[in-house]
């Protein structure tokens, strides 16, 4: 899955210049860094009151009104009930994780961008109409990983591999809800350029955490909560005319929650979203791409544009509907019509491996 000679030539130079800018972005976080439980305060617009705690007043007036007899009761059994934090669980369907939280899309994006900045993270898009939030990339050495966004790599020349990490935040089903969901990208260096590697779900798995702890969770919680078990829910079908169809055992909504992040984690370029439709609209256009000569070039970045160089450019639309045992996911043109089988198979292959 390695680059081209030529694209590797024109993006290298481009990736180093927006790994110095990210440097730069993250300078100084070290002796002035704030304590750390400041940065784990729940933002005001996303405050206990606001989902769902008891405000401090109200506790005050029900804790004088008590006996000494009941409170005593009170602590004892919440010694035995391990702490759960009010407005925020993982969620798990297969090897998919989210963050649902108990406020709605607009206080969740912005304690969501607050924690960037407090963590000093670069931004390279900003999309509230979308809810989408994307990293600048991020050099990194080999070796563990001190954090999500730590330890960074102070030579972007000689960075051995950079990560970049999209964060989308959705209206839930549930009204009052919203949800979070991350894909990890990353590209490691070779001898001539830089090859795409498959994200590490690890990575992501330990962002949700984060941004649990920073909006008040527990961090026992937060650890169990992220370490879920994985189960396989997809398998290769075809349809009734014979088409290749992806079948996944969830609901349309939960299909179309995961078949979003896992274009966003194969950095395809979606040009639209379309929930009640059940569609995305996905553009392959690689003689664009090889003209942009700006970061953006890396934010479109997908293996499968190096894997079949041979497939006609234009717009295809994923189309996800009902099926008997969950939901089937199908290639169509932009104007709904049948494509060929080997791209079908192909494009929902792709797919079916992000999904793992």
């Amino acid at each position: 899955m390695l680059l081209s000679p030529r694209s590797a030539v024109v993006v290298r130079p481009v990736l180093v210049a927006a790994l110095a800018l990210t440097l730069a972005a993250c300078a100084g976080r070290g002796d002035d860094e704030p304590d750390r439980r400041d940065r784990l305060t729940m933002p005001p617009d996303l405050s206990g009151e606001r989902i769902g705690q008891v405000p401090e007043s109200r506790r005050d007036r029900g804790a004088a009104a008590m006996t000494a007899e009941q409170r005593e009761e009170q602590e004892r059994a919440s010694r035995d009930v391990a702490p759960e934090p009010v407005g925020t669980r993982i969620r798990q369907q297969g090897a998919e994780r989210w963050l649902q939280v108990q406020a709605s899309p607009e206080q969740v994006w912005d304690g969501l961008n607050r924690w960037m900045e407090d963590e000093g993270v670069p931004v390279a898009r900003s999309e509230q109409e979308l809810g989408i939030i994307e990293t600048g990339w991020m050099p990194r050495p080999m070796g563990p990983s001190g954090g999500v966004f730590l330890p960074l790599e102070r030579d972007p020349e000689g960075a051995p591999l950079v990560d970049q990490y999209l964060i989308r935040v959705e209206a839930a089903e549930e009204q009052g809800m919203s949800e979070v969901f991350v894909a990890h990208r990353r590209v490691a260096a070779v001898d001539d350029g830089w090859a795409p590697r498959t994200g590490e779900r690890g990575l992501e798995g330990e962002m949700l955490r984060a941004f649990m702890l920073y909006l008040g969770a527990d961090e026992a919680f937060a650890a169990e909560q992220a370490a879920q078990r994985e189960q396989r829910l997809t398998r290769m079908d075809t349809d009734e005319a014979g088409d290749p169809v992806l079948i996944v055992r969830e609901s349309f909504l939960q299909t179309f929650q995961r078949v979003g992040l896992a274009l966003d984690r194969a950095a395809f370029t979606v040009e639209e979203r379309d929930r009640a439709q059940g569609r995305f609209l996905v553009r392959y256009d690689p003689a664009a791409d090889q003209e942009d000569d700006g970061p953006g070039f890396f934010s479109r970045l997908a293996f499968w544009r190096e894997r079949e160089p041979e497939l006609e450019r234009g717009t295809y639309a994923i189309v996800i509907g009902r099926a008997d045992d969950g939901t089937a996911v199908s290639v169509r043109s932009e104007e709904g019509e049948r494509v060929s089988e080997r791209l079908s198979e192909r494009l929902l292959l792709l797919i079916d491996d992000q999904l793992r």
